[in-house]
């Protein structure tokens, strides 16, 4: 459970570089270009086009690209660690780690205050 509004707009205390979400880009290996230049060139190379467009005009189910073997995932960390409870009921802190200095903060996910831990 992330707060994404509070994470958007934090920023570290100390040397207030913009705190960031993990992040996950998917990279099909055998599309021509990448990002593809559209969706039908995307068709033309996949393996199971028929699937692929149904899921697209559908939007149920599970994506046929999350298990083909083509389907690259590159994962960027981000500054966020966890999630822990605060002293105050109701109320959660992301835990983050600067990537610029380092620090390890805090962000009240209610106040979007900041605070070095």
């Amino acid at each position: 459970m992330t707060n994404q509004q509070s994470t958007l707009t934090a920023k570290c205390p100390i040397c207030s570089t913009p705190a960031t979400q993990p992040e996950i880009q998917e990279t099909c290996m055998r599309a021509k270009s990448n990002p593809p230049g559209s969706f039908r060139a995307l068709l033309a190379t996949c393996v199971n086009p028929k699937t692929l467009k149904k899921f697209r005009k559908n939007k149920k189910g599970e994506e046929p690209c999350m298990h083909c073997e083509h389907n690259q995932l590159t994962e960027t960390a981000g500054s966020f660690i966890e999630m822990q409870n605060d002293i105050n009921p109701n109320t959660w802190l992301e835990i983050h780690i600067c990537p610029n200095c380092l620090t390890t903060y805090s962000v009240n996910t209610q106040t979007n205050a900041t605070l070095a831990i």
